[in-house]
């Protein structure tokens, strides 16, 4: 299966939608940049969420994964060094698949309620 790395897009919003409601509301949503005052479910609010995302892009890079490109090769591409992965505490399989990729647990923070394990993987030399 091929993967792409890519911007928020509004022109995914429809796909967005859809993997949201298989999802379902809760935890998650911290950490793909969803406030609780965002509204998604309109174009408008999908549009207004993606522009605050894009404004806020000097706090980092974020992208979204499409199925069927190869993970983490646009920040190697971008000349980046290395990249920061965040999950839920309590997300052991997401954790497994970070450390597999060489993720260093580099911080526990909370955001809202939820503590959120920070990674950082080292692209450099690879």
């Amino acid at each position: 299966m091929d993967r792409q790395l890519i911007a928020p897009t509004v022109q995914l919003h429809e796909r967005w939608l859809k993997a949201h409601a298989e999802w379902g509301e809760g935890l998650h949503e911290d950490g793909f940049g969803l406030a609780a005052s965002d509204e998604v479910e309109s174009p408008e609010g999908f549009a207004a969420w993606i522009a605050r995302l894009t404004a806020e892009s000097d706090r980092g890079t974020l992208r979204w994964i499409l199925a069927d490109g190869q993970m983490l090769g646009l920040a190697r591409d971008r000349g980046m060094e290395r990249v920061m992965v965040v999950c839920l505490a309590g997300n052991a399989a997401s954790a497994r698949t970070i450390e597999h990729n060489g993720g260093v647990l580099a911080e526990v923070r909370r955001t809202g309620d939820h503590p959120v394990h920070q990674y950082w993987i080292d692209l450099g030399g690879k």
